[in-house]
């Protein structure tokens, strides 16, 4: 009976945990959505897969993505760097660059 109380205990300050990380670290979706549009105007959306992307005020867009390299391998990246940066990314032989 004791290890079904903590259990459950244990499971809903699981719970709290998450839903307060999330509200604290979570961006706002239109912020989200600037740095997703901006992504697929790059030259790398065409040749890289998105992970995931992250927004941080004030203009800030942390990228992952898997890029295709010339042998057809992939390599994974993550850059951070400012939103009007973003389109200008471009996939430099599996590498997220600015300049191949």
């Amino acid at each position: 009976m004791k290890f079904t109380s903590v259990f459950a205990a244990a499971a809903v300050a699981c719970i709290v945990f998450a839903e307060t990380a999330t509200a604290q670290t979570s961006p706002p979706d239109s912020q989200q959505q600037t740095c997703q549009t901006a992504w697929y105007q790059s030259e790398a959306s065409r040749s890289c897969s998105l992970n995931y992307m992250f927004s941080f005020p004030p203009d800030f867009c942390k990228v992952s993505a898997d890029c295709v390299r010339a042998d057809g391998s992939r390599q994974g990246n993550v850059e951070q760097t400012r939103l009007q940066n973003v389109p200008s990314l471009r996939n430099c032989d599996g590498r997220l660059g600015f300049n191949c």
